[in-house]
C-alpha cells in the first residue's frame, strides 16, 4: 500500500493525522557500470519507478496538503559489494536541500543505517537529528544528493542504496 498516494481534495480544512513514516527512494547502478559523481534522489515517483523503488508521488515535493517532518536519515546499502560500500563511504557526501538551502551535508558513513551489523538490527544506530528537525511542507521542493569521485562498481555485483527520510508525515482528513 502506497502511504503517500494521493487522495481525494475533499479535506477537512487545517486538520491533518499523523503516522510515523519514512520517505525513501532508491538508486541503483549495474555490475561494472560507473557510480555517477552527483545522484539526485526524490525526483521519481512511484507511479513510474514502482513502489519498491520510492513512495514519492511528485517528484522533489509532496503534494496538498501533506507535510513530513525529517527526524532522522538513514542510508542503507542493500546487497552491495563490501568493496562498492567502502567507495561510497569513502568518496561521496549526502546533502539534504529544501528549496535552495542545504539543510543537512555530511560524508556517506555518517549516515548510519540502523539495520545493524553482525546480523542485528539497531534502530537507535541512525543519525537522528534530535531537538532540530527538518521541515517539508507540501509544494516545497527537496531532494537528496550524493556527490562525490565517480568509481566503477564491482564486476559481479550491483550497487542498490535506499535513503530514508525518517519522520511524521501529516496527511489531510476527509
Amino acid at each position: 500500500m502506497n502511504l503517500l498516494a494521493t487522495e481525494t481534495n475533499n479535506y477537512v480544512p487545517d486538520v491533518r493525522r499523523a503516522q510515523f513514516t519514512p520517505l525513501y527512494d532508491t538508486f541503483k547502478v549495474a555490475a561494472t557500470e560507473n557510480v555517477p559523481s552527483k545522484i539526485v534522489m526524490f525526483g521519481s515517483t512511484a507511479g513510474a519507478a514502482g513502489i519498491e523503488l520510492t513512495n514519492m508521488t511528485r517528484a522533489f515535493e509532496l503534494p496538498h496538503p501533506m507535510k513530513h517532518t525529517v527526524k532522522a536519515v538513514r542510508v542503507v546499502p542493500i546487497g552491495c559489494d563490501a568493496g562498492d560500500v567502502t567507495k561510497l563511504q569513502q568518496n561521496y557526501v549526502l546533502r539534504l536541500i529544501r528549496g535552495n538551502a542545504v539543510e543537512l551535508e555530511a560524508p556517506l558513513e555518517y549516515w548510519a543505517s540502523g539495520a545493524g551489523t553482525n546480523g542485528i538490527a539497531d534502530p537507535n544506530a541512525i543519525a537522528s537529528l534530535g531537538e532540530y528537525p527538518i521541515e517539508l511542507e507540501h509544494g516545497d521542493h527537496f531532494e537528496v544528493n550524493i556527490i562525490g569521485t565517480s568509481f566503477a562498481a564491482h564486476a559481479t555485483t550491483p550497487i542498490f542504496v535506499r535513503v530514508y527520510l525518517d519522520g511524521l508525515l501529516e496527511k489531510g482528513v476527509q
